[in-house]
Formats: C-alpha cells, sequence, structure tokens
C-alpha cells in the first residue's frame, strides 16, 4: 500500500498580493523548488489565480489535509496575525 501523501500548495488569499504569490510560486515549480500550486481559499470567490488557480473554498471553511502547504497572501500585519492563528488552531501549515 503506497502511504506517500501528496503536498497540496495552497494560496491563502486571493487578491493582488495572492496573484503575485501565485505568479512566484510557478516560478519555483519552473525551478523544481515548490509542488505545483493547487489552488487559493478566500472568503470571496474571485476569478482564478495567475497561472489558473483554482478558487477551492473559504478560509472560514477550510479543514487542512495531510500534506497541505499554505502560502499566507495577505499584506494586513492583523488580518494575516489572526488568519495564521485560525489556521494554525486547525493545525495548518
Amino acid at each position: 500500500m503506497n502511504t506517500t501523501t501528496k503536498t497540496r500548495l495552497i494560496v491563502v488569499g486571493g487578491g493582488g498580493f495572492g496573484n503575485e504569490i501565485a505568479s512566484w510560486a510557478a516560478d519555483c515549480y519552473a525551478a523544481g523548488r515548490l509542488p505545483a500550486l493547487d489552488g487559493y481559499l478566500d472568503d470571496n470567490e474571485r476569478r482564478p489565480l495567475g497561472y489558473g488557480a483554482p478558487h477551492l473554498g473559504s478560509i472560514a471553511d477550510y479543514r487542512p489535509r495531510s500534506g497541505d502547504e499554505l502560502l499566507i497572501a495577505v499584506g494586513a500585519p492583523t488580518t494575516k496575525r489572526r488568519l495564521i492563528e485560525l489556521l494554525r488552531e486547525r493545525g495548518a501549515r
């Protein structure tokens, strides 16, 4: 039985900074540094992020899976801190 867990790389935040992070993630993927970007979380569904990363759901409804790795793309420090605390409480990395 294969017990390998697939890493899902997910951007948290679908605004302009999310698009910038998605672009960086695509460059890192092309260089072999990160897995492919699976999508983004945002409480407001928006168009796909750069490179076609789809909306995976809201931050409020997100429940981490084994292997999920999050890139926080929120610029406001207090909002970012609140989101990180919320996501860590749920077991996110």
